[in-house]
């Protein structure tokens, strides 16, 4: 299999593993130490342990979450999923109280592979339109 194959297939299985399987543990096996999230907000933590508590967070909010792996392009060392993420928020999240509502929200994330682990991240995700799908937000036209 072509590395960038197997870049694919890792990427699927890190995906599946942490959020369809729940396996907060998969994190270590499939993210390196020197893990960094290039678009995490400035000034706030963008480091592995940190993904894992936004992780965790999610999980506990949407206790049903699951994730759908679309689309994978692989290029050498970088591969580009498009994911769509849907659940029931049945947990606090963030500060927002349970509301019940089901949600899909899409992201497309960027990752660059070295020796088997994801070492850097890019992501872009449809924050608002989950706080809409949540009533934390009003909806446009609202």
């Amino acid at each position: 299999m072509p590395p960038s194959d197997d870049n694919k297939a890792l990427i699927r299985d890190m995906e599946d593993a942490i959020f369809n399987q729940r396996d907060l543990p998969a994190i270590d096996r499939y993210i390196s130490p020197d893990y960094v999230l290039r678009t995490a907000p400035e000034g706030t933590p963008n480091d592995r342990d940190a993904v894992r508590g936004s992780i965790a967070a999610y999980l506990d909010g949407f206790p049903d979450l699951r994730v759908e792996v679309g689309q994978l392009v692989a290029e050498g060392d970088l591969v580009v999923a498009v994911l769509t993420y849907s659940g029931t928020h049945d947990g606090e999240l963030f500060g927002i109280a349970p509301t019940s509502k089901r949600i899909a929200v899409r992201q497309i994330a960027a990752y660059r592979i070295a020796d088997g682990k994801v070492v850097e991240e890019w992501e872009v995700s449809d924050q608002l339109g989950l706080m809409q799908q949540l009533g934390a937000m009003p909806a446009e036209g609202s």
